[in-house]
């Protein structure tokens, strides 16, 4: 048992029960370890944490929740001489569209950041870290999601299906995030399956045979950014209608960027023409972002 592990065995994880509506209620709120730190010519750069925690030196700790609301490092940098970022709280088996249940994760996520703090300052007597920024909320991985005229299945990204409405191109691994068990699991296009777990060694297999052809890409439709049943709507980033498997793979901001251009080139068109947006042509919208540089014809 690792120190992270004996610190945290007491979180038990809750199921949610009875809410209808959700497509992937538990699938909530990320659990990454993973380090920033500022190099020498004071750019930042990133390794894994490394153990004993001896061999980690710094002076200053920003314990990261969320996604997007990291703290700049560049603004520690002359209050502290050598600042890292970790991020490492996990609540599961939480609903985060329920106001009751995002409290709970507010709350169990601080206190999370609390216990990962006192580790860093008993195994760091010497450097005595202290806590020096916090993100404004926790990051929320996942809850609501459209029906869509098509669901994009972790099938169609493993395998690089083709789709003639295609409006954005993917290579992120598919990326699980156990609630079962710790640890994160990626499949990637290649083949290869690698299990991570924090202070272990990584576990790789295959989730396909080797040998043949595979997929140097991903791809995106049209038709999942488009509500079935509705109209002139359409959504753009994780709220599109994806399986657990497929989202994990699609929900980075490299992908849903590309959505979001997309949508809003689908919306002017819409417009312009007097027409729903669910009868554009979607050969017209990807000609536009192909003269943008944005998709190939």
């Amino acid at each position: 048992m690792t120190i992270a592990e004996k610190h945290f065995r007491g979180i038990k994880p809750t199921d949610v029960n009875g809410r209808s509506g959700l497509r992937n209620p538990e699938r909530g709120f990320r659990f990454e370890i993973r380090v920033a730190h500022l190099t020498e010519d004071g750019s930042i750069g990133t390794a894994v944490p490394q153990w004993p925690f001896e061999k980690f030196a710094c002076d200053g700790i920003t314990i990261a929740q969320a996604v997007c609301r990291r703290p700049a490092l560049p603004l520690l940098k002359n209050r502290l001489k050598n600042p890292r970022i970790k991020i490492g709280t996990r609540v599961t088996r939480r609903n985060p569209s329920n106001a009751e249940d995002l409290t709970y994760c507010e709350i169990e996520g601080r206190r999370q950041v609390r216990a990962i703090t006192d580790i860093f300052r008993k195994h760091l007597k010497a450097k005595s870290p202290q806590l020096s920024a916090l993100p404004s909320y926790i990051g929320i991985r996942e809850t609501w999601h459209i029906n869509s005229q098509y669901q994009l299945k972790g099938e169609d990204l493993l395998r690089g299906k083709k789709f003639e409405d295609a409006i954005a191109n993917g290579t992120y691994p598919v990326d699980i995030h156990h609630q079962d068990k710790p640890g994160i699991t990626f499949r990637r296009l290649d083949g290869r399956q690698i299990y991570c777990r924090p202070g272990k060694p990584n576990v790789e297999s295959r989730w396909r045979e080797e040998g043949g052809d595979y997929a140097k890409y991903y791809q995106i439709p049209l038709r999942s950014l488009i509500p079935s049943n509705s109209r002139n709507v359409i959504s753009a980033g994780r709220m599109l209608d994806a399986d657990p498997e497929a989202f994990g793979g699609i929900r980075v901001m490299v992908n849903l960027n590309q959505t979001g251009e997309a949508a809003g080139v689908a919306a002017f068109q819409a417009l312009s023409s007097g027409i729903d947006i669910s009868l554009v042509a979607p050969q017209k919208v990807r000609k536009v972002l192909a003269e943008g540089g944005s998709c190939n014809k």
